[in-house]
């Protein structure tokens, strides 16, 4: 009898343990560039930037794990922690008037994927890749993500907190692409939206973009191999 309570008692310390462990992980790639705070630009998104994302983590549950990459023409300090934790630094970012490498800071993103987790990545930016690497080379970066989302276990989503940055190519390589989309903050209900409206994608649609995600143009195939030697 005693030796059956003891049983029980660990396979519930067990179960217990297992719920409690963190098995989603959000990465968020933040710009801080100087064309978020209108520089340069007509457009000022930074303190909206600011607020949607401390807003947002302060929400998640405390078992997802977060990871936050700052940067602008370099990647600041990565933040690691809870949303809760992290909610309150992020409102203390300010802007670095400059130009903004998005491509260092996404393979530095992507480096952070856990595969033993469900991951999200969150790109918060206007799109505009102006210094580092040419933006050619970030688009493939994308592609290269996509065509390995499933096996990582991961999604991506461009935050577009301005109607016009839909339109750069960053934005539509994210809507053309699987497990990659694109919305307009970091609500919860949006996110869902977007993963069961590719849910209830139309078969013809789906095999189309299966078939273009797995067929890579001879031209491109150096590239891909340099990036897949970077994201492991």
């Amino acid at each position: 009898m005693k030796r059956s309570i003891c049983i029980l008692l660990i396979l519930l310390v067990t179960i217990s343990l297992w719920a409690n462990e963190k098995t989603e992980k959000h990465i968020y790639i933040v710009d801080l560039s100087g064309s978020m705070a209108g520089y340069k630009t007509t457009i000022n998104v930074f303190n909206k930037e600011k607020r949607i994302l401390s807003e947002s983590l302060h929400s998640l549950n405390k078992n997802i794990e977060v990871s936050i990459i700052p940067f602008a023409e370099n990647i600041l300090p990565v933040l690691h922690g809870n949303g809760e934790n992290l909610s309150v630094l992020v409102k203390s970012f300010k802007v670095y008037p400059g130009n903004s490498n998005i491509y260092t800071a996404w393979i530095k993103g992507v480096n952070e994927i856990d595969s033993n987790k469900n991951n999200k990545l969150f790109l918060i930016s206007d799109g505009l890749n102006n210094t580092g690497y040419q933006t050619t080379k970030f688009i493939d970066a994308l592609k290269f993500f996509s065509s390995k989302a499933s096996l990582w276990k991961s999604k991506a989503y461009f935050v577009a907190l301005d109607s016009t940055m839909e339109h750069t190519e960053v934005a539509m390589t994210f809507q053309k692409s699987d497990n990659m989309f694109i919305i307009k903050d970091l609500n919860t209900e949006i996110i869902k939206q977007s993963r069961n409206a590719a849910k209830h994608m139309s078969s013809k649609t789906y095999r189309k973009q299966i078939k273009a995600q797995s067929t890579i143009r001879t031209k491109d195939k150096n590239t891909l191999d340099k990036l897949d030697s970077l994201y492991k």
